[in-house]
């Protein structure tokens, strides 16, 4: 699969839109208020369980970021900070996953990506591929 390693603001938001729309909006909905209904305590508190559900997935932060955002009106070309957009690459590149995959590829890439013990292994393949793409070379995903 051939992917540029280019990603501008006024694409990021769409694909974060097609990323929600393969995987699931609720699925994501489930995790952001499953870590909204903990105790929140006012610093100097670490809050370490809420803060540890939040990093296990690292797109979940940044889903509730994007959501927040389109309930509240406010422009994602204005408020995409640098993380906001490393996230975007990803959803980008797994939606071109998607897109290209078989159906029983499809189901298992859904699977990871949700799966709090499991994403972060692929988010590192992805940028592993993200640097060889930059690079001029061409990445294949390969299916096992």
């Amino acid at each position: 699969m051939k992917i540029s390693a280019e990603l501008f603001e006024k694409e990021a938001h769409k694909e974060i839109q097609r990323f929600l729309k393969y995987v699931g909006q609720t699925t994501w909905e489930k995790k952001i208020e499953k870590i909204r209904s903990l105790p929140f305590f006012p610093p100097p508190s670490p809050n370490l369980y809420r803060n540890y559900l939040a990093s296990r997935n690292p797109l979940v932060t940044d889903i509730a970021t994007v959501l927040k955002m389109e309930r509240e009106g406010k422009s994602f070309r204005r408020h995409a900070t640098a993380q906001l957009m490393k996230t975007c690459w990803y959803v980008k590149v797994i939606n071109n996953l998607f897109h290209q995959c078989e159906p029983a590829v499809f189901k298992k890439i859904k699977s990871i990506v949700t799966d709090d013990d499991t994403i972060r292994s692929f988010l590192f393949e992805l940028d592993i591929a993200t640097n060889f793409l930059r690079k001029n070379f061409d990445v294949h995903f390969v299916e096992n």
